[in-house]
C-alpha cells in the first residue's frame, strides 16, 4: 500500500515552489573553500566563529559545518567592491546618497570593503532565498555596514526584486541605530537573516554580498553568509534575528509569525520552505471525494509548520526536515469514507535536527491510519495520536539524546506499534492502546544515563 501511495503521488504531483535556497547551485561552503565564489578585500571560510565584543560574547554557527565570512581587512575600495559586483556609477552614488542621510550619527564616508560574488542561474516567478548575519566589532557612533546585488550577467537592464525592493543592490546590517535595514547597535549581531529576491527572466545571475568600514579602517564589520541560516548565541543563549529598522522595505525576520497561509489546488502539492518561521498549509478542506497530497521539504531553524488535511478519500503527507528548533503539526481527518490518512515524516536524515516538536493526529471514522516517523539528533519530541475506527500502524525511530515519544492509539479495530529508541542520552515513551482486543506493539530502546521508565498501557 505505501509503494502505491508513493507512485499515485508521483505521478499527480503539481509543483508550487514558495521559496527556494540556492544549494542545488553548489553555492555553500562544506568544501571548506571559495570554490566557485570570487572574492578580495578579506573573505574567507569558517566554521563557528567566537568574537568577544565589549562584554557581549557573540557564537555565530553556520547551518552545516562551514559558512562564508567577509572581514574587510585590505585595500580594496568600497568603489572597486561596487564596480567588480557590477554596480553602476550612478548605482555607486544612490548607496552613497542614502548612506549620507541615515549615517546614524556616524561617518557616511565608505572606506575600505571585502566583496564575495558568484554566478547563479535563476528562474522567473521564483523567490529565492540566501543568508546573512551582520556582526559589528565597533560601537556607536562609530558606523559600518553591509550589502547585497543581484545583477544579470549580460543585461544591465534587467532589474529583479530584492529584499522588496525593485533595484540592483540591498543594504544589510549595520551599526548605528535608523542606519542601513538593520541595525544592530554597539557591538551587536543582526542574528541570521534571509535575503529574499525573484528577477522577471530567466538567466544567470550575479549574487554578490560585501562588508565596508565607513569613516575608518579599523574594528571592521563581520558579515556571514550561507545557502541556509545557521544559528546564534549570545553569552551562551540563543539569539533570534532583530527586525528591520521602521520604515525599511527590507523582509520581516524569520522569527516573526509572518508567513501566509497557503492553500493548494490541483491534485497535489510540494512545498519548499525556507525559515518561514509559520506557515499554514490547508489541502481540501471539506471537499467531498477528493485526495489530499503534501510534501514539504523545510530547511532552516524556528520554524512553525502547520497542516490540515481533511480530503474525504485520500490524505497523504511526506515531511523532510533540518535544522533546530522547529515544530510540525498535522492533523489528517475526514468521513466515514476516507481510505487513507499516510503521514512520512523524517527529520535529521539529511542534515542535523535538534530541539525539534512533531505532532500527529490521525482522525476519522473510516479507514486506516499509517505513521512512519523517524526523528535524528538530540532533543527532540514526538507526539502521535491515532484515533477512531479503522487499523493503526505506527513505526517511531527515534535516535539521540534527550528523546520523547508519546503515542496514543484508540478505535474499534487493531493497532500496532514498532518503537525503536537509539543513542545516547536520556528517553522517555509513553505508549497507550486503547478500544480494541487487536493490540500489539515491538519496542527496542537504549539508554545509558537519566533512563525515564518505558510506559504501556493497553486495554478497552
Amino acid at each position: 500500500m505505501k509503494r502505491l501511495i508513493q507512485f499515485l503521488f508521483l505521478i499527480m504531483i503539481t509543483p508550487f515552489v514558495w521559496c527556494e535556497d540556492l544549494s542545488a547551485q553548489g553555492t555553500g561552503f562544506e568544501s571548506g573553500t571559495l570554490s566557485g565564489w570570487t572574492s578580495a578585500g578579506g573573505v574567507s571560510v569558517s566554521g563557528a566563529s567566537s568574537n568577544n565584543l565589549g562584554g557581549k560574547a557573540w557564537v555565530v554557527n553556520p547551518y552545516g559545518t562551514k559558512m562564508g565570512m567577509l572581514y574587510p581587512s585590505g585595500s580594496t575600495s568600497f568603489d572597486t567592491a561596487l564596480s567588480t559586483l557590477g554596480l553602476s556609477a550612478n548605482e555607486n552614488s544612490a548607496v552613497r546618497s542614502f548612506l549620507s542621510a541615515n549615517a546614524g550619527g556616524g561617518s557616511p564616508t565608505p572606506t575600505n570593503a571585502a566583496y564575495v560574488m558568484t554566478t547563479v542561474a535563476l528562474q522567473a516567478g521564483v523567490t529565492y532565498t540566501f543568508a546573512w548575519n551582520y556582526l559589528s566589532t565597533d560601537y556607536f557612533p562609530f558606523n559600518d555596514g553591509s550589502m547585497m546585488t543581484l545583477t544579470h550577467a549580460s543585461n544591465a537592464s534587467v532589474i529583479p526584486s530584492l529584499n522588496n525592493g525593485n533595484q540592483r543592490f540591498a543594504l544589510l546590517g549595520f551599526t548605528n541605530p535608523g542606519s542601513g535595514n538593520y541595525s544592530t547597535g554597539s557591538y551587536g549581531s543582526t542574528g541570521w537573516q534571509l535575503a529574499v529576491f525573484t528577477v522577471p527572466e530567466d538567466g544567470n545571475y550575479v549574487l554578490g554580498f560585501a562588508a565596508f568600514n565607513l569613516g575608518d579602517t579599523i574594528l571592521s564589520p563581520i558579515l556571514y553568509i550561507d545557502e541556509v541560516q545557521g544559528s546564534t548565541t549570545l553569552n551562551g543563549q540563543n539569539f533570534g534575528p532583530v527586525a528591520p529598522n521602521a520604515g525599511s522595505t527590507a523582509p520581516a525576520t524569520p522569527s516573526e509569525p509572518t508567513a501566509p497561509t497557503l492553500c493548494c489546488g490541483g491534485s497535489a502539492a510540494s512545498f519548499n520552505i525556507n525559515a518561514m518561521h509559520q506557515t499554514n498549509i490547508n489541502t481540501f478542506l471539506n471537499r467531498p471525494h477528493a485526495d489530499s497530497k503534501v510534501m514539504i521539504e523545510q530547511i532552516g531553524s524556528y520554524n512553525h509548520i502547520t497542516v490540515q488535511q481533511t480530503g474525504t478519500n485520500q490524505n497523504y503527507l511526506e515531511y523532510i526536515g533540518t535544522g533546530n528548533n522547529n515544530q510540525i503539526t498535522v492533523n489528517q481527518s475526514g468521513n466515514v469514507n476516507t481510505q487513507v490518512n499516510y503521514a512520512e515524516i523524517r527529520l535529521g536524515t539529511t542534515g542535523s535536527a535538534n530541539n525539534n516538536t512533531v505532532n500527529l493526529t490521525q482522525q476519522s471514522t473510516g479507514g486506516g491510519k499509517g505513521a512512519f516517523i523517524t526523528v535524528n539528533d538530540n532533543n527532540n519530541a514526538v507526539t502521535l495520536q491515532q484515533k477512531d475506527s479503522g487499523s493503526h500502524y505506527a513505526a517511531i525511530h527515534v535516535s539521540g539524546g534527550s528523546k520523547t515519544v508519546d503515542v496514543i492509539q484508540q478505535g474499534s479495530a487493531g493497532h500496532m506499534a514498532d518503537i525503536t529508541l537509539s543513542g545516547p542520552g536520556s528517553r522517555s515513551l509513553n505508549l497507550t492502546q486503547g478500544g480494541s482486543t487487536q493490540q500489539f506493539y515491538s519496542i527496542n530502546s537504549s539508554c545509558s544515563s537519566n533512563c525515564q521508565a518505558i510506559t504501556v498501557t493497553q486495554g478497552q
